[in-house]
């Protein structure tokens, strides 16, 4: 149980925190936060079935969201599916933004081959609408290297979208060297510090918060 922290429970839902380097979901070779929580509903004598609604990247931490039967599932990841459910992110990336607050849209295309996201400029097949809007909270420097504190809100959740997305910028997000940061760190700093949504069964509203304190997060404690 050494990797799992729960933040929010209720009879149906379930959220965790995910730290960089695991899986959101496994597989018959690698454990995953989801079998972590199994573990937890057997420790606590409950039924262990865990249903994955929300996945972050294997580098990316913060909070993860999972179900506890089937019927809460299909609602959950139609929420998701639907954007009914607003996820705040917040990253450190290389540079700065050229405005305080603003909108990033592009077209991504994901090539599975090599399991990276590209801006392309044309639609066609395989091509999704990728669309964040974003505030920068704070500039600061690492490694004498100047760096920024942004906070992110997704309205669209394609694979990669905010690595993407600010590393076609010229501002990849410090510790993700294969969006071209040049930074070595555990994991890359980008978390998912925020779920907001309205609770498909108890239909009250749900906010879960968490604040970042891994890696160079540390440097931004007194503003996060």
């Amino acid at each position: 149980m050494e990797n799992i922290k729960i933040i929010y429970e209720d009879e149906y839902i379930i959220c965790a925190l995910k730290k960089p380097n695991i899986l959101s979901q496994g597989n018959e070779n690698t454990k995953s936060l989801a079998d972590e929580i199994g573990e937890y509903f057997s420790n606590k004598g409950e039924n262990s079935y865990v249903g994955t609604v929300h996945r972050l990247d294997k580098l990316t931490s913060g909070i993860v969201m999972y179900s506890k039967d089937e019927k809460t599932t299909v609602l959950l990841c139609e929420m998701f599916q639907k954007g009914e459910i607003d996820k705040t992110y917040f990253a450190i990336v290389e540079g700065k933004p050229e405005t305080d607050k603003g909108e990033f849209c592009d077209l991504l295309y994901y090539d599975r081959t090599k399991n990276k996201s590209f801006v392309v400029k044309r639609e066609r097949k395989g091509v999704k609408k990728a669309l964040l809007s974003f505030e920068t909270l704070s500039q600061s420097t690492i490694e004498n290297k100047s760096v920024s504190l942004v906070k992110i809100s997704l309205m669209t959740g394609r694979t990669h979208q905010i690595r993407v997305q600010f590393s076609s910028r010229k501002m990849p997000i410090v510790g993700d060297r294969r969006y071209g940061s040049k930074f070595n760190t555990d994991g890359i700093m980008l978390y998912c510090g925020k779920l907001s949504f309205v609770h498909p069964v108890t239909h009250k509203k749900i906010e879960i918060e968490s604040i970042p304190t891994n890696g160079y997060f540390e440097i931004f404690g007194g503003i996060l």
